[in-house]
């Protein structure tokens, strides 16, 4: 039997197989709400706590995105980033570390070969944060590739199950020409080089660092994220039928930003809302100012 046929067939059903997306919802609205209150210590830490992924877990966060036939929800993308917008409504760092975390479970889904989704995907759980700068060097191996590099800006690497990177190799004319790939858990290792910066110290971006990482040959494309070719189909789409998994990924990262953005901005007036229901009016009348007209007009206008 080969490795495929034996990890397809072995694939566990989803924790609860009666969960909706709108349980999920719920779920994040209600974890959300316990989140505010652990924004300095999230970002001191710089990524959220080992309990708040035990929760996402629980959750079934991880698994949004991920085909059911390896024991995902396949809720879809409007799930996934409501849930997104809802935890960073609660938490920025807390939420963009999980969007870029899980999101590319899609990526994967879409793009890469039956026999890379059934070992990648096999456990139902993804959290794999993507570059998109090509780094490192590549040495052409038996079955595969060694890298070696350090790659950047990896928000969601300190619970990650995989990782998603560029890198250059010769391509068919002698010249660079960018690789994507997906290395294992085991073949990297995070650097504590994150929490320096003056926003999102808490989005868990720290570097991931390769030293002789081995890469399979089928957990690559002679291609980059931003410019992958859906146009003839896509693997995704002739395994599981879902046009979730055809679309091209450029503009799924787009739909990310946007959707934390507006997390942001949710959050921004829920705190304004706060100070509204605490502080007084600076000229008179003098009273509370939820109960001032400009304060509601620009509250009004916000939302």
């Amino acid at each position: 039997m080969s490795v495929t046929t034996f990890v397809t067939q072995n694939a566990s059903p989803p924790p609860e197989p009666g969960l909706t997306p709108a349980d999920v919802i719920a779920r994040a609205e209600a974890i959300a709400e316990t989140l505010v209150s652990r924004q300095a210590e999230t970002e001191t830490r710089t990524y959220y706590a080992n309990d708040t992924h035990e929760q996402f877990q629980r959750a079934g966060f991880y698994r949004i995105l991920v085909p059911k036939r390896y024991g995902g929800y396949e809720f879809g993308i409007e799930t996934f980033m409501r849930v997104v917008m809802t935890l960073t409504r609660g938490c920025p760092t807390t939420g963009w570390m999980y969007c870029l975390g899980a999101a590319h479970a899609v990526a994967v889904a879409t793009l890469f070969s039956e026999r890379c989704q059934d070992e990648v995907l096999a456990k139902g759980e993804f959290i794999a944060p993507a570059t998109i700068a090509p780094t490192g060097t590549a040495e052409r191996v038996e079955g595969g590739w060694r890298l070696t590099g350090t790659w950047s800006y990896c928000s969601g690497a300190p619970y990650a199950t995989h990782f998603i990177g560029h890198t250059n190799v010769p391509g068919p004319d002698g010249h660079p020409q960018p690789m994507m790939f997906i290395a294992p858990r085991s073949e990297w290792r995070r650097l504590d080089d994150w929490g320096s910066t003056l926003g999102l110290r808490g989005s868990g971006s720290h570097s991931i660092q390769m030293e002789n990482g081995f890469v399979p040959d089928h957990y690559t494309l002679d291609t980059h994220l931003s410019q992958a070719d859906v146009s003839n189909g896509t693997p995704g789409f002739a395994l599981h039928r879902n046009p979730e998994y055809a679309g091209g990924q450029l503009g799924f990262m787009v739909i990310e930003d946007a959707a934390l953005a507006i997390g942001m901005a949710l959050g921004a007036l829920d705190a304004y809302e706060d100070l509204m229901r605490s502080r007084m009016t600076m000229f008179p009348p003098i009273q509370l100012r939820t109960e001032d007209a400009d304060y509601q007009h620009r509250y009004g206008d916000a939302a």
